[in-house]
């Protein structure tokens, strides 16, 4: 669907954007705290190295 986005509205065309940006959070093991924590560390790796590379 975001490649057909100069055919939607400006509201729609927002939401799509925004929809395509959203990060979702890490799939996490909750039964074992040591793959929980292990996810996470990942997870805060991930988003720190896409915000340090320049755009």
């Amino acid at each position: 669907m975001s490649e057909d986005i100069e055919q939607l509205t400006a509201r729609e065309k927002a939401r799509v954007k925004s929809r395509d940006r959203k990060v979702s959070g890490p799939k996490v093991v909750v039964d074992n705290p040591g793959l929980k924590k292990l996810a996470l560390q990942q997870a805060l790796r991930r988003r720190s190295a896409r915000t340090r590379s320049p755009r």
